[in-house]
């Protein structure tokens, strides 16, 4: 069996650019339920026989070919520490997933379907969650369930070596006398990434440099800013995936506000590909690039100042 993620329901779900809505593929791995973003996900197929990688990591099950691309397959119940589903060998499912230009098969037991839901039904994850390093990113609520959406950057980081950020990058980088006095608002929900980005902006020489933790807190940040007469913000970097309020749908109400359409928005983020790209040039979006192209993202911040200054 070979299927796209959208046929999983037999059907298409399209959404439209900054609606603030998701499409989430709700599958079962070691008896738990789990979402992903179906963005990342490429296709399904069923289980096959791999061939096992020394010295890999225990939740690596080995390496597979798919048509005329080789691809690792992670044991996701392995890596979760999960029991085995009472699920046949040949019966499970692989994921092909895509982030951040990398590909792999994530080896789970079945998959429900595509539930459409918008982000304010997703939640950060618990503090408890947060400050343990779960690998889970956010909670969904679908109808009386509520659905641990995973971290599959995190899981990949941790299992192939995936950073955030590269410490000779932030070396090569130079200030710009010029930034000094532009204010930055930088948003992504994961501590991680809105780290690096702080010690980016640092490294290039900007000293005034909000972050924020979704796209809600962006947007309520930029209110409370106009409310109190302070000057807008002179960029805006943002992720896309985030609970509360998304990417698209912040750069959005920033391009259909008065006063704050000429800032400029740069997204960037895991899932950036052509249908994402289409997606953030209907809402406005100035530039847009994947995780981690640091030294990408700060050309696009001097680009896109230069233009807008």
């Amino acid at each position: 069996m070979s299927t796209t993620a959208s046929s999983s329901t037999g059907r298409s779900i399209l959404l439209e650019a900054g609606t603030n809505e998701l499409e989430l593929l709700v599958f079962f791995c070691g008896g738990v339920t789990f979402g992903i973003n179906v963005a990342k996900v490429k296709e399904i197929i069923r289980a096959v026989d791999t061939i096992t990688i020394p010295c890999a990591p225990p939740a690596i099950e080995g390496s597979f070919k798919l048509r005329d691309e080789v691809l690792t397959l992670v044991n996701l119940a392995d890596y979760l520490e999960l029991e085995p589903g009472e699920v046949g060998k040949y019966d499970r499912l692989i994921i092909i997933m895509e982030m951040n230009n990398f590909r792999c098969g994530v080896l789970i037991d079945t998959v429900e379907q595509i539930h459409r839901i918008r982000w304010e039904d997703v939640d950060p994850p618990s503090d408890f969650l947060a400050e343990n390093g779960s690998p889970v990113t956010a909670v969904a609520k679908i109808g009386d369930r509520v659905v641990q959406v995973l971290d599959f950057e995190t899981i990949t980081a941790a299992l192939f070596g995936l950073k955030g950020g590269d410490d000779t990058v932030m070396e090569r980088i130079k200030p710009v006398p010029a930034f000094e006095e532009l204010r930055v608002l930088a948003v992504d929900d994961s501590p991680t990434i809105r780290m690096t980005l702080g010690n980016l902006l640092e490294h290039a020489g900007f000293k005034s440099v909000t972050l924020c933790n979704d796209g809600q807190h962006a947007w309520e940040t930029m209110e409370a800013g106009l409310a109190q007469g302070a000057p807008p913000f002179d960029i805006v970097l943002s992720d896309i995936e985030m609970p509360r309020m998304d990417g698209l749908h912040l750069t959005s109400r920033i391009k259909g506000h008065t006063e704050l359409a000429p800032i400029p928005v740069i997204l960037f983020s895991s899932i950036i590909r052509q249908e994402t790209i289409n997606k953030g040039e209907a809402v406005g979006a100035d530039a847009q690039l994947t995780k981690f192209d640091l030294e990408g993202l700060l050309a696009k911040i001097t680009e896109c100042l230069q233009t807008s200054g």
